[in-house]
């Protein structure tokens, strides 16, 4: 599967199938949502875009009966900051995120400080925007965070606060340590380091409350703006190891038990457009 002009694509185990925002939605279920472009994150914009999109997701649940235990948004670059904050603002819907090359939600305070939250990091407390989420979620959220080490257009520490933003959002303490510096990631339960028969490093560290997997990050060694394992024919992929599809898929089967029940008493109420 290409990052960019992919078609459709069902998981071997029935997990997800993604569509494009604009393009046709078929009838398979559960619907992952997905806008892939180039980058563009202004904070009024992806609040637009992410109420958007949680209503499109309501009115396919209906329409399909599709299953909202099962429903999963997945994005790179601006994709995976418009999945974060759908995770973030809209949790009712989305029931795990999958971001690429992404970053946090709300991290930037305005359109024109963006492109300095991509080089530098986020402008806004970002773990403070994740544990003020909190209230009435339903919770977990389960992240899988993959970014390049030699990403020069998001810079890592991005996918780091957003790992860090989404171990608040579900509660779990690594993130509060005094110890930690805000752009280092916190302790992890368990971190590996694996490299692929091309010769690169993937680096991967995972948090888990109760045994269950809230965060998996994803660090690639030598990979730029890319969609890891993609088409190199299109633009913003990177064919070589490891194929960010197949961790998509390891990292559903990991996160979302089949018929996990969804948490009780969550109020109707969303508030679109809401920041």
């Amino acid at each position: 599967m290409n990052g960019l002009a992919q078609g459709l694509f069902l998981d071997p185990a029935g997990a997800f199938a993604p569509f494009e925002l604009g393009d046709h939605i078929g009838g398979s279920e559960p619907v992952v949502c997905q806008r892939d472009h180039a980058v563009e994150p202004q904070v009024g914009h992806f609040a637009d875009d992410a109420a958007l999109v949680a209503a499109m997701v309501r009115v396919v649940r209906r329409r399909y009966r599709a299953d909202p235990r099962r429903v999963v948004a997945v994005g790179m670059s601006a994709g995976a900051a418009l999945a974060a904050v759908l995770g973030i603002r809209f949790p009712r819907y989305v029931r795990a995120v999958v971001a690429h090359s992404g970053m946090a939600c709300g991290a930037a305070t305005s359109a024109m400080a963006a492109g300095d939250v991509m080089r530098r990091g986020p402008h806004t407390d970002v773990e403070a925007i994740g544990m003020q989420a909190r209230a009435g979620a339903v919770l977990p959220v389960p992240l899988l965070a993959i970014h390049g080490a030699s990403d020069s257009v998001i810079a890592p520490v991005n996918t780091i606060a957003l790992v860090r933003q989404y171990l608040r959002f579900n509660g779990h303490p690594a993130a509060s340590a005094e110890r930690d510096s805000p752009a280092e990631l916190p302790q992890a339960d368990s971190e590996r380091t694996e490299r692929t028969d091309d010769g690169r490093d993937v680096t991967t560290a995972e948090w888990r409350i109760d045994n269950r997997l809230i965060v998996r990050y994803v660090a690639v060694a030598g990979l730029g703006h890319a969609w890891s394992g993609g088409d190199d024919a299109l633009p913003f992929n990177d064919a070589r190891a490891p194929d960010a599809s197949a961790l998509v898929s390891e990292f559903l089967r990991d996160a979302l038990p089949k018929y996990a029940p969804l948490a009780q008493g969550v109020t109707e109420a969303v508030c679109l457009g809401e920041q």
